[in-house]
């Protein structure tokens, strides 16, 4: 009994285990793009989930040329939690993307 109990646990402990590999990659570790702009009005950064296609495909154009990791899932975009986390340098890519300059460049 005491062995067939043990075996109970290992197998659960691998199939935990298991899973939480299978989604490392997933959207557990990744966030949904959120365009940041600065108000200056409120003196704040504002964060909006309404884009173009044009904006998401020049932000991935960024994404891409500075190594960041990014998912696309049913249409949208996600990013790294840590990238999301540092707003003010989120909002220089989101400038990046607008850059007509840097898109062109970056082609």
């Amino acid at each position: 009994m005491k062995k067939n109990f043990k075996i109970i646990i290992v197998m659960i402990q691998f199939l935990v285990f298991t899973m939480f590999k299978s989604f490392a990659n997933e959207l557990h570790l990744y966030i949904r793009f959120t365009k940041v702009v600065y108000s200056e009005k409120e003196q704040a950064f504002i964060r909006e989930f309404d884009y173009s296609d044009e904006y998401k495909k020049n932000m991935i154009n960024v994404l891409k040329y500075l190594g960041y990791a990014y998912l696309e899932k049913n249409g949208n975009l996600y990013i790294t939690i840590q990238l999301d986390s540092d707003i003010q340098y989120l909002w220089n890519l989101c400038n990046t993307a607008e850059d007509p300059s840097w898109v062109d460049r970056s082609k």
